[in-house]
C-alpha cells in the first residue's frame, strides 16, 4: 500500500516539472528590452514595450513603437547586434590575434 503514495508524489513531482519548463520556455529578452531600431533612428537608447515585441533567432526584441517592430521584421540584420552582441572594441584584440600565425 505504500507504492500508491510515492507514485503519486512522483506523478506530482513530473507534473511540476513539466509546468516550470514550459514557464521558461520563452526566449530570453534581447537588450534588457531596450529598442534595437531606436538605437539607429532616434541616436539614443529607449526602453521597448512588451506591447512591441517580436521573437527572432531565438531571442525576444521589445519596441518603443509599432513602427520601430515593423522596420526590424522589414530587415532584422540592419538592426541587430554585431559581433554576437559582444563589444567591438573587445573584440578587436582577438580578430588580430587570430590572424596572425
Amino acid at each position: 500500500m505504500q507504492r500508491a503514495p510515492r507514485s503519486r508524489a512522483c506523478l506530482l513531482a513530473l507534473a511540476s516539472t513539466l509546468v516550470n519548463a514550459q514557464a521558461t520556455d520563452a526566449p530570453r529578452v534581447a537588450l534588457k528590452g531596450y529598442d534595437v531600431v531606436a538605437y539607429f533612428t532616434g541616436s539614443k537608447a529607449q526602453p521597448g514595450s512588451a506591447d512591441f515585441r517580436t521573437d527572432f533567432d531565438g531571442m525576444r526584441y521589445q519596441f518603443s513603437s509599432a513602427q520601430n517592430k515593423t522596420a526590424f521584421g522589414a530587415n532584422p540584420d540592419r538592426y541587430l547586434p554585431q559581433f554576437g552582441g559582444y563589444c567591438a572594441m573587445g573584440v578587436a584584440p582577438l580578430l588580430n590575434s587570430a590572424s596572425v600565425g
